[in-house]
């Protein structure tokens, strides 16, 4: 941009010196502000447009002294990494002789790992060397490092780095990196085991073949008894993505005792009695509110059997442990599971819980009261708020569709006199896939995304009788936006009428609600979609005659052919309304054939309602005064597989 601006007059050129000590003058110091301020950068720009680096360099100190500016290390350094390129090498050697005479060449020292130890320049081959530091990271205290590294193992494999996987593996049972240690943050070696097996579950996914000489090593750690149930869960998915699926007796065996408590799963609705055993250790508040109640109830025992069972297990790997105080860390207010960070003893306290949980499973049967009968496995339900991945090890990230060409939609027409407008109903109903090119093409029955331009996208169906259906449709059209809503499965799959408002419409779509599921949520790569994609009500899965083929996103009619189709995407992209924050992109589709609906309509006597909202807000910005836009259409799927359409003028109303 500078460059055209040069080019546009040779006085303008001249005065660039000026304007940039007129533009020091009023705004110099945001060179250091922003979350993401890159100095360096922001001083190779300006040089750029003055053509005299010595110049901004000076207007920049001079600005630092006169305005007191606090400034960060990087800060700093970004600096004097500029300042290195205009210094003499007389003076470039003065300063650092200056620094390392002084105490400034403790700082490394201080604030980072200490001074250099004898063990640290200890000579080892790259492949311990490697395997060390990722068994050192897999056990950071930071969950996005650990699953970045256990995401890594796949690489290694596909890189044919088998020597290195070998090697990690072996570290499977340290507890400290010697040349890595640190007195104050000391290795979460049982997040390293964890991770480890989690990444190697998700590269036998990926690999199955590659790994299979990692087989009788998964197997045995399998059969230890020391290993609690969520790190065999995922031995056991590593284990079948070797085998193919198919199981051998003795894994099967393992996989069994370990999706099924071995006393049992009985009734009871009383409550346990007495204060249990009498113990002293004390674990963190709010995961003994949370936590450690939550398996006490599991098990219909009193806490104080889960804390014992726990002071069990620590004291087994720290015997001269007597309180969660021997350990760093300390204890935090509102701590929850799916925090990013975790403490020393926060790492030591989870894991002591899921080997007490291990162990009480073979003592005692669980308990479930009268009223969950019917809901699903009570042993699995519990385990997998700690398990993070899907049953075949794969994570959120890898099951992930491409973005379809109707999320690339702009939906926007002229904007008029500051009021937003769509363009008109028949463009905007052929972009979506209503109006299709072919006739077998896919329609859209439920959907939800956000498109380029910032207009939100809502699709949702729901089944009505074929007679009178045109009439319903019609005074559905008319009701104001509070009263406007199609009915959706819920609880479960399933729909309740007894706790559910009258509506003429049967629903259709059940669309689960997520619930976190994914090491990789807060990924850019991922999405929360693969965990929650949207299906037809289990009431009507099971008459209808679909099916799911494992890891699939497409549902099959009996014959074999396609029935449906789901698709989900997203990622992690700038806010635009605020700067600083970013904000999750996700979007979902669910597709279904022609050929299919029209027949399944018809076998049920049903007709298909159909409605679409689009809509965008007001910005939130001061200097954008649009006013939105909002349209709210009705569809109705004829018997010869035309639409036909409505428009909801009270619910097109703006509701801001």
């Amino acid at each position: 941009m500078h460059r055209q601006w040069k080019s546009s007059s040779a006085h303008l050129v001249s005065q660039t010196g000026l304007l940039a000590k007129r533009l020091f003058d009023a705004k110099g110091i945001e060179l250091f502000e922003g979350q993401f301020s890159s100095v360096s950068r922001g001083i190779q720009q300006l040089a750029d447009f003055c053509g005299d680096s010595r110049l901004v360099l000076e207007l920049i100190i001079r600005k630092v002294v006169a305005d007191e500016a606090e400034l960060d290390g990087d800060q700093w350094l970004q600096l004097a990494t500029a300042l290195c390129d205009l210094a003499s090498g007389p003076a470039s050697l003065a300063g650092l002789e200056l620094i390392l005479s002084g105490p400034a060449s403790r700082f490394a020292d201080e604030i980072g790992e200490g001074p250099l130890r004898p063990e640290q320049i200890q000579s080892v081959g790259e492949t311990d060397l490697l395997a060390d530091l990722l068994w050192h990271l897999l056990g950071d205290s930071d969950a996005y490092i650990r699953w970045t590294v256990a995401r890594g193992i796949s690489d290694l494999v596909h890189l044919g780095l088998m020597e290195e996987v070998d090697a990690l593996l072996a570290r499977f049972d340290l507890r400290s990196i010697p040349a890595l240690a640190s007195t104050e943050h000391p290795l979460s070696f049982q997040n390293s085991q964890q991770w480890l097996l989690m990444g190697l579950a998700r590269a036998t996914w990926r690999e199955p073949g590659v790994l299979a000489s990692l087989r009788p090593t998964l197997l045995k750690l399998t059969k230890r008894e020391d290993i609690h149930l969520v790190n065999k869960t995922h031995l056991l998915r590593a284990l079948a993505n070797i085998d193919g699926g198919l199981q051998e007796r003795d894994v099967a065996a393992l996989r069994s005792a370990n999706d099924e408590p071995a006393q049992g799963v009985i009734v009871k609705d009383s409550y346990p009695s007495g204060a249990g055993p009498e113990t002293t250790f004390h674990f963190d508040y709010d995961f003994k509110k949370t936590e450690i109640s939550g398996l006490a109830r599991r098990f219909n025992i009193p806490q104080a059997s889960v804390v014992e069972a726990m002071e069990k297990e620590i004291s087994r790997l720290w015997p001269e442990a007597t309180s969660m105080d021997f350990f760093p860390g300390r204890s935090r207010y509102q701590w929850d599971v799916s925090d990013r960070y975790e403490f020393y003893r926060e790492h030591v306290q989870r894991h002591a819980l899921l080997s007490a949980a291990t162990t009480l499973s073979k003592r005692v049967p669980v308990v479930i009261k009268s009223y969950e009968v019917d809901e699903e496995s009570p042993w699995i339900g519990w385990r997998d708020r700690y398990d993070v991945t899907f049953d075949d090890g794969s994570w959120l990230s890898d099951r992930k569709d491409r973005v379809p060409l109707q999320a690339g939609e702009n939906f926007l027409g002229k904007r008029i006199n500051r009021q937003d407008t769509l363009r008109d109903q028949e463009t905007i109903l052929r972009q979506l896939g209503f109006l299709p090119a072919a006739k077998e093409a896919l329609l859209p029955i439920y959907g939800r995304w956000t498109a380029p331009d910032g207009v939100t996208v809502s699709v949702t169906s729901a089944l009505t009788d074929q007679k009178g259906a045109v009439g319903r449709c019609k005074d559905f059209a008319t009701r104001p936006a509070g009263d406007f809503w199609l009915p959706e499965f819920w609880d479960g799959g399933y729909y309740d009428h007894r706790d559910r408002q009258e509506s003429p419409f049967a629903p259709l779509i059940w669309a689960p609600e997520s619930h976190g599921l994914g090491i990789d949520e807060g990924d850019e790569l991922a999405a929360q979609g693969p965990a929650i994609r949207p299906r037809l009500g289990i009431d009507l899965t099971m008459p209808l005659g679909i099916h799911q083929k494992t890891v699939s996103t497409d549902w099959l009619a009996a014959d074999g052919s396609l029935a449906l189709r789901s698709q989900v995407w997203g990622s992690w992209k700038p806010d635009p309304d605020q700067r600083r924050s970013r904000h999750h992109d996700d979007g979902e589709i669910l597709w279904a054939s022609p050929t299919w609906l029209d027949g399944a309509l018809k076998g049920m006597k049903q007709q298909l309602v159909t409605t679409i909202t689009l809509r965008k807000y007001k910005s939130s910005r001061d200097y954008d005064d649009s006013t939105g836009v909002k349209l709210v259409l009705v569809g109705l799927r004829q018997k010869d597989g035309g639409m036909r359409f409505w428009h909801a003028k009270k619910a097109s109303s703006q509701d801001y």
